[in-house]
Parts: C-alpha cells; structure tokens; sequence
C-alpha cells in the first residue's frame, strides 16, 4: 500500500487521539458509531492534494470537516479519510468592496 507523507497530521483508528479527535468535532458528543479510516489535519494545500491522490490511489473516499462542531456527524463515513480544515483560518475583508476572503476553519466568533 502507497504511504502518505505530508506536514500535517495523520491519526489512524489504532493511534492515541484518534478517539478524542473524532469526537471533538461533533456538537452533540453521541457517537455515531462510523469511523474513518484515518483523520487528516492538514498543514497547507499540498497536504490536501496528497491526502486527495493518496485516497485515489488506495480507493478511499474522502469526507471533510470545516473546524465547527457537527450536530449530525455527516462528515463521518465508514472507512474513509476525514480531512480536517479547523486549522485553515486566515480570513480577509476588504471594507471598500464589501467582499471577504475566508478559509474553511474560521467560525463565526472570529468576526
């Protein structure tokens, strides 16, 4: 099986964290019983293409998680990878043209 190497973080099921991390992202804190197969946090855009190219080449589909907390938990599938955007949080706005530029981690209290 092809190996990922990336910056960021890897947690696989068997791996110290894995548990914790899965359920920090759910709102509710009830388990929905689906686990991926490992959780990625990346640490910049080639992270995230390898992490994609990665999935292709072992046939693993990919869910992703913005950073908030899930009521639903539909970004947990079985056996998939989870990428974890939380650290993506560089926003801009340009006042003059009313216009923003966010990243997928930024929750509402940064405003």
């Amino acid at each position: 099986m092809p190996s990922l190497y990336i910056k960021g973080n890897i947690l696989r099921k068997e791996d110290r964290g894995f548990e914790k991390a899965l359920m920090d992202t759910l709102f509710n804190k009830l388990d929905p019983k689906r686990r991926p197969f490992c959780i990625i946090t990346p640490h910049n855009v080639a992270d995230i293409i390898a992490t994609i190219r990665y999935a292709k080449s072992i046939g693993k589909t990919i869910s992703v998680y913005s950073g908030g907390q899930s009521w639903s938990a539909n970004h947990l599938r079985e056996n998939n990878i989870l990428i974890n955007m939380g650290g993506f949080q560089h926003f801009q706005i340009n006042k003059e043209t009313l216009t923003a530029q966010v990243e997928p981690g930024v929750a509402g209290g940064y405003f």
